[in-house]
């Protein structure tokens, strides 16, 4: 009797912590996978547990126990399922200051499931402890609790998000609560088991629709989504872009940035102006174009652009499924681009080797703080010949933008010749800027749409620095 006591904490656990590490891969598409939103996540099931475990310990103690325990697994199973629903909501948060807006989102789609969640630990092992209570026992429905936490996170995380869709996981974690369901329905209330089968409806709730996709505007077509261990990957063809009419192709990760973009009409025209620029950086500035080295492959526009001009060019890209989704989608068929990170991938190149380097491995306003630092220059610098040029793309206003000065001045301290571009006038909003740097000479050079801004001076970036928000 025992052991169904045993399977009810474990299968409670590994849902539990399965489901904050999913939690992740639900807001990064709106909020980024920054700091602020670890925060919120952590903190929000602590609340949760804190406020679970409170409420199942004292009703534990009431007569109708056992009902309570079936209203928590099919609660669970509900608030838990309907995640993937209402994550559409979220888009009312994007616009908050971004601790509160991600703290309010987070609240809002996590806290109610934990509750439910957490109240079933003590409420279980209570029971469980009446048939036998003894020290030992209490200490084996921790342990096996523990053990639950553990397997939820390792399979979820090194199993599971790799190679299955969002939606598809919360099937699993409703599934399970409701086999939970009818374990324990059928352990107490054998003859009423038949009363809980429309609760098997609850395990294809996160198929459900509310509103339409998050990157569909008006004129949009979602033609294609994945969901990888990295990114939430959306493929959408649009009639207009930037106010210009056709027929075009974006890959997102979130409804407010385009990782890249294609003219169906003329796939190997470059459309967005920063790789034009990146492009137009090396006709212009890089004396010998030889050897490329590109962070962040998109939908591959820089990456074929100089395979089809015959240039020697390694692109690292961290996800395989962004790769994946360029060749299915956008048309890339090079043989470039390898999987792996992309400072890893710097660092194994010789010294000395690279004539060009481009850094463009931006998720909306974010980047990966590992590719922003001095460390990460230092080698970027080491890796460059004696012309060679590195082009990054940073996002940020020409206007008190703390993050802007930063990587500039850390990119100061590891090149000798610095400049930056811009390609809008207005100092207050957020845009794409290129940061040119070399250890040779840049003569003053004018490009089409981007024109030379000065950037003061700021703090360097280092791999222990963390205070910037703009940093995955």
């Amino acid at each position: 009797m025992l052991f169904i006591y045993y399977i009810l904490v474990f299968v409670t656990s590994f849902i539990y912590m399965g489901f904050e590490i999913a939690a992740v891969r639900v807001l990064t598409p709106y909020f980024g996978s920054t700091m602020f939103t670890w925060g919120a996540i952590i903190s929000t099931f602590l609340t949760g547990s804190t406020i679970g475990y409170w409420i199942g310990g004292k009703n534990a103690d009431k007569e109708s126990s056992k009902l309570i325990i079936i209203l928590y697994l099919v609660g669970g199973a509900a608030t838990v399922g309907a995640v993937p629903v209402i994550s559409t909501l979220l888009t009312n948060f994007i616009f908050l200051p971004e601790r509160i807006g991600v703290l309010l989102g987070c609240v809002m789609l996590f806290l109610i499931p934990n509750v439910c969640l957490s109240a079933l630990v003590p409420a279980i092992s209570k029971e469980g402890l009446s048939l036998s209570f003894s020290g030992s026992q209490i200490g084996k429905f921790h342990t096996i609790s523990a053990l639950g936490s553990i397997a939820g996170t390792m399979v979820i995380t090194f199993f599971v998000l790799p190679v299955m869709d969002l939606k598809h996981i919360f099937v699993i974690f409703t599934c399970g609560l409701i086999a939970a369901l009818f374990l324990y329905t059928g352990k107490e209330y054998p003859q009423k088991v038949a009363f809980l089968m429309p609760c098997i409806a609850l395990c294809f709730l996160p198929f459900a629709q509310y509103g339409s996709s998050l990157v569909q505007t008006q004129g949009s077509v979602l033609v294609g989504e994945k969901s990888s261990q990295y990114h939430n990957i959306y493929v959408v063809d649009h009639d207009k872009l930037a106010g210009i009419n056709g027929k075009f192709r974006v890959m997102m990760f979130d409804p407010n940035g385009i990782q890249g973009a294609i003219n169906l009409d003329n796939p190997k025209q470059v459309i967005l102006p920063y790789n034009q620029n990146l492009i137009e950086v090396a006709e212009k500035t890089v004396p010998q174009l030889s050897n490329v080295f590109v962070i962040g492959h998109g939908v591959g526009t820089s990456t074929q652009y100089f395979e089809d001009h015959g240039t020697n060019v390694i692109t690292a890209e961290i996800d395989p499924d962004v790769l994946s989704v360029s060749r299915k989608y956008f048309g890339y068929k090079g043989n470039s681009v390898r999987v792996g990170d992309g400072r890893k991938l710097l660092f194994e190149q010789d010294d000395n080797s690279i004539s060009y380097l481009i850094l463009d491995a931006y998720n909306n306003e974010t980047i990966p703080f590992h590719l922003t630092t001095n460390e990460f220059f230092r080698i970027a610098s080491q890796k460059l010949n004696e012309n060679g040029v590195l082009a990054a793309n940073v996002i940020g206003k020409m206007n008190r933008d703390e993050f802007l000065k930063a990587i500039h001045s850390t990119i100061q301290k590891n090149f000798a010749y610095v400049r930056v571009y811009a390609s809008l006038h207005d100092e207050n909003v957020l845009q794409n800027l290129t940061i040119v740097a070399s250890n040779s000479l840049l003569e003053k050079v004018g490009y089409s749409n981007y024109f030379e801004v000065q950037v003061g001076s700021g703090e360097v970036i280092t791999d222990s620095s963390t205070r910037f928000r703009r940093l995955n």
